[in-house]
């Protein structure tokens, strides 16, 4: 019988999460979905996660850490373009 190991802290353990077939992210511990924000958020907050297909088991971290990536990217860049556009706006009614 192989001897089991102490488990780790909670806070240092990464989140399983299973993406189902129609794209949706699913964390089974918490049983409930999960947004490519959340997952934005926790990785700037330095945690882990781990993605597996709910049908074939295979690994698809990789691929959902790209869109959070890209997701997060999309929303700064609007909010970039967002801030310029105010600026622009407020000094073109200052002439």
């Amino acid at each position: 019988m192989t001897p089991r190991l102490p488990a780790a802290p909670a806070e240092s353990r990464q989140r399983v999460l299973h993406r189902q077939i129609s794209g949706e992210l699913y964390d089974g511990v918490e049983c409930r979905a999960v947004t490519l924000c959340e997952l934005s958020q926790e990785v700037r907050a330095g945690r882990r996660f781990c993605v597996y297909e709910q049908a074939t088991g295979t690994d698809c971290t990789y691929d959902v850490l790209g869109a959070v990536l890209n997701s997060a990217t999309s929303r700064s860049v609007a909010a970039l373009v967002c801030a310029s556009l105010a600026t622009a706006a407020s000094q073109l009614s200052m002439r």
